[in-house]
């Protein structure tokens, strides 16, 4: 079972990966996130059963062209367009940038 919460109560670490589920996203308090901690074998395996729960089968670099429609500007959208089905984001953001 995948429990997800707001983004400010995770307890996010420079040794973890943290997870958005951007169908849940709907602006910063959202119960679409989740920490993934753990040996970097433990954090590959649980990343990938999420992939593969959610049937994704492409990633896309957020410094991308996914920045043009999560993004206005510097903040990300309020209501951003959905990526295409069986897809997703993926992004190396430090700590201090979460925005926590």
């Amino acid at each position: 079972m995948i429990v997800c919460l707001p983004l400010n109560s995770l307890q996010v670490t420079n040794q973890c990966v943290v997870v958005c589920e951007l169908q849940k996203w709907n602006g910063p308090e959202s119960s679409a996130w989740q920490v993934i901690k753990g040996s970097q074998d433990e954090v590959g395996r649980s990343l990938a059963a999420i992939l593969d729960d959610y049937s994704v089968r492409r990633i896309d670099d957020f410094g991308g062209v996914c920045k043009t429609f999560l993004c206005d500007g510097d903040q990300y959208c309020e209501a951003p367009p959905h990526i295409i089905g069986k897809a997703a984001v993926f992004s190396f953001t430090p700590k201090n940038r979460l925005g926590l």
